[in-house]
């Protein structure tokens, strides 16, 4: 992609927990990416980021580097050639702002800013931009909430309300609720809902992050309790009182220590107890009537026809979809990077409004140094130009020639279709099928959500799909729903639901007469979170779900993230190729090639040269059990063998493929099925690493290079 215009280009570039990197140019998305996608670390990175590079141990954290460079290689742009490059974070950006300004590889290290603010607190303002300059509004009321935004003189920011009146950056805060940092527990509608997500156990185990759409979809599963009558938040106007949620805390006795304690509540036992269901559905209904009740006095106060969301909380699907079927609002948009993947957005968005409209807008010293530059070169700067997002699709796109080499490497089978008719056609009789797919097409999405270009597809019409899908590909908890992409125009057809949702930000109730004719996306409790695919964003994916209903009288696919459990959506071909190998997926279609699930004799896995293998004997049972112990971690995966499986194991060295190995092994035909299994378990927990032609596939590892890092000139 070469980049063409006068307008300025603005790197926004977000240093927090999801981080990466936008770039805008000519107040145009061109490419967003998250760290995650590239360094396979969910949330952008590993739990030990201190020392993850020398180099910069104990000056600061982890800096994005593969996202910047691959927002400059995409649009074909030097470092130098970018006008500002605006950095920001919640902790530490300003304090060690002079050390990262010096390592950048920028010949006018004017041009890098850091954005703090007059009082240090921005990092809601730039959730507000990235969501309504992303927006189609020309003024609207923005709506942030998340679990902790800057810290000021008033506390940590936690829910703020704004009215933005013309798209040129004119705004006024409406209010803001910030709460002291010192008391424990903290209050704030998102950190409340962040504590009760980690009470359930539900957090990702490298980086600790609190999983909250879990608890979202657990909600479904309980009901009102007489354990959790008494309300848990008091409010007056925009303020809000949580001494009825730590009284509650208090008194069950849910102190600091049970936030990081091995089994949540809801990981007690084999199945979930109706307490921790009842919890969940708690705290969504809390976190419901609160976020209306703001909705509410927002307009209250603004008068504003159209609501924007932003915040981690505006993932929270469920309300969002109530927000916009009974608030007071015409409209509602929520950017879909809406956590704070969403802050390089708003940060690229501030960096262009500075070069453009600087009255409106906070400056320090390299913002003036920058200014005058400006008056001498004379860019041609309009703040009008910043432009609605037309769609999400902030990748770069991969080449067919990129792609074929990398599957002759593999040395797997595949079939290049001829044109698009062809794969839309195969793909949608496979579905009709009920065969599960990989979908890899365009640029990838930015945000949580797969949205039709890095995708699992399958059929929505068997009650049999969602196990078949959580066994085989996802492994993730039951309780959790999928998702639909619905024809735009048959949305209403088989939803409650009368506006676009392109984002899949909006859940709305499943018809009751279609509930049964789309068991596999239909939740507990009648309802599903809904994206709305329409011909001239997503002609390609459009023409898939057509075919699809063709053949099956259904205008909708399943459609959940091209991804393993715990890990990033896939970025790239061999991401893709990856996780393919790793489930049991059906097919893979990266862009017009078809993969179909490899046969044994082309995977050549081995065990990594930290782990080891031990063949015990159970003395009360007398079961032989395989044990695989990693001498760089506590990790232990024990499987129940039998004495065939030794020598199996000690066979795959790498240059023996499973289809080798098992012929040593005397069972039934199913032998190798479950073989194969068990290895893609292995692979996937960490304990071995697995070889298709000259490819190697593993998990990511501590280990980065600096070659990443953007060249200057």
């Amino acid at each position: 992609m070469l980049l063409k215009g006068n307008g300025p280009k603005v790197l926004g570039v977000y240093l927090g927990h999801d981080l990466g990197a936008c770039l805008l140019c000519d107040g145009q998305i061109a490419v967003m990416i998250e760290e995650e996608r590239l360094t396979r670390f969910k949330h952008g990175y590993p739990n030990y980021v201190a020392g993850i590079w020398d180099q910069f141990a104990g000056k600061f954290g982890y800096f994005p580097w593969a996202s910047v460079s691959y927002c400059l290689e995409t649009a074909g742009l030097g470092i130098d050639d970018l006008d500002l490059m605006v950095l920001s974070d919640n902790n530490w950006a300003e304090a060690a702002a002079e050390t990262i300004r010096s390592i950048i590889p920028i010949k006018d290290r004017s041009k890098v800013i850091f954005m703090t603010g007059l009082e240090k607190v921005v990092h809601h303002y730039h959730h507000a931009l990235s969501s309504f300059m992303a927006s189609p509004f020309s003024e609207a009321a923005v709506l942030v909430v998340d679990g902790a935004g800057n810290i000021g003189e008033d506390g940590f920011e936690a829910e703020t309300g704004y009215l933005f009146e013309n798209r040129s950056g004119k705004y006024r805060e409406v209010f803001k609720n910030c709460y002291d940092p010192q008391h424990f527990p903290w209050n704030g509608l998102g950190w409340m809902y962040e504590l009760v997500t980690l009470l359930l156990g539900f957090s990702n185990s490298k980086t600790l992050m609190p999983d909250s759409g879990k608890t979202m979809g657990l909600a479904a599963y309980g009901q009102a309790s007489p354990e959790f009558k008494e309300p848990w938040i008091q409010y007056d106007g925009f303020e809000l009182n949580f001494s009825g949620f730590h009284h509650w805390l208090k008194e069950s006795g849910h102190d600091f220590g049970a936030l990081f304690q091995k089994r949540g509540l809801a990981k007690q036992g084999k199945e979930i107890s109706q307490y921790a269901k009842d919890l969940a559905f708690k705290v969504q209904a809390e976190l419901e009537t609160l976020m209306i009740h703001l909705a509410e006095e927002l307009y209250q106060q603004t008068g504003a026809r159209n609501l924007c969301l932003a915040g981690g909380v505006a993932l929270n699907s469920v309300t969002n979809g109530l927000i916009a079927a009974k608030g007071p609002f015409e409209q509602i948009f929520i950017q879909p990077a809406a956590n704070d993947a969403g802050q390089a957005i708003g940060l690229a968005y501030h960096g262009h409004l500075l070069l453009t409209s600087p009255s409106h807008f906070h400056t320090n010293s390299s913002i003036n140094a920058y200014q005058e530059r400006q008056t001498e070169t004379k860019l041609d700067n309009d703040a009008s130009k910043i432009k609605p997002i037309k769609h999400i699709y902030g990748g770069r796109q991969y080449s067919l020639d990129e792609i074929r080499q990398l599957l002759v490497k593999s040395e797997l089978p595949f079939e290049e279709l001829s044109n698009d008719t062809e794969l839309t056609e195969d793909v949608a009789n496979e579905l009709a099928n009920f065969r599960i797919i990989g979908w890899f097409q365009g640029g990838s999405e930015y945000g949580p959500r797969a949205l039709g270009h890095r995708s699992i597809l399958a059929n929505p019409s068997s009650f049999e799909t969602k196990p078949k899908l959580n066994a085989r590909v996802k492994f993730r908890e039951m309780f959790r729903p999928f998702a639909p992409s619905v024809l735009r125009e048959r949305v209403n057809d088989v939803f409650e639901l009368n506006q676009e949702s392109p984002y899949m930000l909006l859940v709305a109730p499943v018809r009751t007469s279609w509930q049964e004719r789309v068991p596999a996306i239909t939740h507990v409790d009648g309802t599903a979170r809904i994206q709305t695919v329409d011909a001239e964003v997503l002609p390609l994916f459009h023409r898939l779900i057509s075919s699809f209903e063709q053949r099956s009288g259904i205008p909708l696919v399943l459609n959940t993230s091209f991804n393993l459990r715990g890990m990033p959506i896939v970025e790239s071909p061999r991401d893709a190729l990856q996780c393919f190998l790793y489930t049991d997926m059906d097919n893979l279609y990266l862009e017009r090639f078809k993969i179909k699930r490899p046969d044994p004799s082309h995977l050549f896995p081995s065990l990594l040269p930290e782990w080891r293998m031990v063949a015990e004997q159970e003395r009360e049972t007398g079961q032989q059990v395989l044990t695989f112990c990693s001498s760089s971690s506590s990790q232990i995966i024990e499987i129940d063998a039998t004495a065939e499986l030794i020598p199996f194991f000690e066979m795959l060295d790498g240059n023996c493929s499973i289809a080798t190995a098992y012929q040593y092994v005397k069972h039934n035909e199913n032998v190798v099925t479950d073989l194969v299994k068990i290895v893609q378990s292995l692979v996937r927990q960490g304990a071995m690493q697995l070889r298709v032609g000259t490819l190697t596939f593993g998990l990511p590892t501590k280990s980065r290079k600096l070659d990443m890092i953007p060249k200057s000139g």
